[in-house]
C-alpha cells in the first residue's frame, strides 16, 4: 500500500484526473481533492445537500450535481467555485434520511460529452410536476437545452403509463445518465443530444439485446448498493421485470452484480447461468464472455440437454477436479446464449467493484459469503471481516495476485490511473496500490 487517507464515513466511489482523487463524504455534503500521488489533502468543498457520487472532470474543471437541485462547477486545482447551477425549477425542499434536501435532487455525477455536461434533477416522472433534463455548457454554466420528463408522451399519444406492458413502465425514475458513442440513457429510456426522446416505450423482448442502442444500464440504478438478488448491471436494451421475466435478460446479454468492458468483451461478476431464474440458490463466478456474438437459441438441444459438451470450449478455474462438477459447470455455461470464454467458479469474495485495464482485471469486495450465519454474513457485508482484491489476466483469467484488504472497498469504488489502483473503503478511507502495469 503505497498511501491511505481517512477522509470520512460514508464515502462514494472515486474519480481520478487532473493530478488528484476526488470522492465525496456523502452525508457530510463534502467533496474532497486529496493529491493523487501522495494522498494529502488539496481542498474541499462544502455543498448544500448531500452528495451521493463522485464528479466528472473535464477542461480543468470539477462537475457535480447535490441533491440541493443544483449542478457545480469548480476549478480542479484550487476548488474554487466557477459556477452553480438550478436545476430545480423552485428552492423547494424536503426532509429526506434526516437531512433537508431539495425536491428535485441531482445524482453526484453528470454525464460529459465534448464540452457539454448533462444531468437530470428529480425524483420521479410522475412527482412534482416530473424531471429535469438539462444540457449545460462547461466554461460558462449555459443552459443549452431543458426537457421536463413527465407523464405525458412527449408524442402527443396519451400518457406514458399507457405503455406499460406487464407491469413494466417506460423508464421515468432518474438515473445516472450513460452514453454508447451515440444516444444519451436514463436507464432504457434513450435520448438525443439535445436531450429531446426520440421514441417512448417499454421494451419486454429479452432476447432483444443487440443493436446500436445497446449500453450499459442497471435495472434499480447506478448506485444501488443494496446487493439484491434481482439487481441487475447489464450492456444490452432492455430490462423485462417481474418475478417470472426478471432472469431472462442475462441470458442474452452479458449481466451482473458488476460489469466491465472493452470493444470487444465483458467481464463480469455474476450468478452462475443456470441460476437466472427463480431459485434460492447463490453460485458466483467471474467470467468473460464475447460483447457482441451470440450461441444460436437453444444451442444446447431439445429440452435443455446439452448435445456434444466437447464441441463447446469454455475455460473453467475451479477447486473441484470431479468429472461430475466440472461437467455441472460446463453445462451451466452454455445454459445461455452468452459466449463464455472463462469462468473463475466460486470465488473467495464477493465482487462489488471492478476494474479493466489493457491486461489485468481488478475485482474486490467482502470475503464471500456463502453458508454463514445471518449475523457473520451481515458483518462480511458491512466491511467488519476486511476485504479482498483479486487480480486477474484478462486473457485466460487466471490470479495473478491477491491483497487483503482492511476493509472492502464502497460499491464501485475502485478506480486505475497513473499507474497505481486507488480504492475507497467502507471504512472512511481512500487507498492508493502500486497498479501492474497492463
Amino acid at each position: 500500500m503505497l498511501w491511505s487517507t481517512k477522509i470520512g464515513n460514508d464515502l462514494s466511489a472515486v474519480t481520478v484526473a487532473e493530478g488528484k482523487l476526488f470522492a465525496a463524504d456523502k452525508d457530510a455534503h463534502v467533496l474532497h481533492a486529496l493529491d493523487a500521488a501522495s494522498g494529502q489533502h488539496a481542498w474541499k468543498h462544502i455543498a448544500d445537500a448531500r452528495i451521493d457520487s463522485p464528479p466528472a472532470v473535464a477542461f480543468g474543471r470539477v462537475l457535480f450535481g447535490s441533491r440541493d437541485g443544483h449542478l457545480y462547477c469548480l476549478n480542479a486545482a484550487s476548488g474554487e467555485l466557477v459556477w452553480r447551477y438550478r436545476v430545480a425549477p423552485v428552492e423547494r425542499c424536503l426532509l429526506a434520511g434526516e437531512q433537508f434536501e431539495s425536491v428535485w435532487p441531482i445524482h453526484g455525477s453528470p454525464l460529459v460529452i465534448g464540452q457539454r455536461v448533462y444531468c437530470v434533477a428529480g425524483r420521479s416522472a410522475f412527482l412534482d410536476g416530473g424531471l429535469r433534463l438539462v444540457c449545460l455548457d462547461i466554461k460558462s454554466g449555459k443552459l443549452l437545452h431543458e426537457e421536463i420528463l413527465n407523464e405525458s408522451d412527449p408524442t402527443g399519444k396519451g400518457l406514458i403509463e399507457d405503455k406499460m406492458v406487464n407491469r413494466t413502465l417506460p423508464a421515468s425514475n432518474p438515473e445516472i445518465l450513460s452514453f454508447n458513442g451515440r444516444n444519451i440513457f436514463m436507464n432504457t429510456q434513450r435520448f438525443d443530444l439535445d436531450c429531446s426522446r426520440p421514441a417512448v416505450e417499454a421494451m419486454r423482448d429479452a432476447k432483444s439485446q443487440l443493436g446500436e442502442d445497446a449500453h450499459l444500464f442497471v435495472n434499480s440504478g447506478f448506485l444501488d448498493d443494496s446487493g439484491f438478488h434481482r439487481t441487475l448491471m447489464l450492456f444490452g436494451r432492455n430490462y423485462s421485470g417481474g418475478d417470472a421475466e426478471n432472469h431472462e435478460p442475462p441470458r442474452y446479454a452479458p449481466g451482473g452484480k458488476v460489469l466491465a468492458f472493452n470493444e470487444t468483451h465483458a467481464f463480469g461478476f455474476a450468478r452462475l447461468p443456470h441460476l437466472y431464474r427463480w431459485v434460492r440458490e447463490l453460485e458466483w463466478h467471474i467470467y468473460r464472455a464475447s460483447k457482441t456474438d451470440r450461441k444460436p437459441d437453444p444451442p444446447w438441444g431439445k429440452e435443455g440437454r446439452i448435445v456434444d459438451l466437447a464441441s463447446h470450449d469454455v475455460l473453467i478455474h475451479t477447486n473441484a477436479t470431479d468429472t461430475e462438477e466440472l461437467t455441472r459447470l460446463k453445462k451451466s455455461l452454455l445454459s445461455s446464449t452468452i459466449k463464455y470464454d472463462w469462468s473463475q467458479h466460486d470465488p473467495d469474495l464477493y465482487v462489488n467493484s471492478i476494474v479493466l485495464t489493457e491486461k489485468l482485471l481488478y475485482v474486490a469486495g467482502p470475503p464471500a459469503i456463502r453458508n454463514e450465519t445471518t449475523v457473520e454474513a451481515l458483518e462480511r457485508w458491512q466491511g467488519k471481516r476486511g476485504g479482498r482484491l483479486w487480480c486477474l489476466d484478462t486473457r485466460d483469467g487466471k490470479k495473478v495476485s491477491q491483497v487483503e484488504l482492511p476493509s472492502p472497498p464502497v460499491y464501485e469504488g475502485m478506480a486505475a490511473a497513473h499507474g497505481r489502483l486507488y480504492l475507497a473503503l467502507k471504512d472512511g478511507a481512500v487507498v492508493c496500490l502500486g497498479h501492474r502495469g497492463g
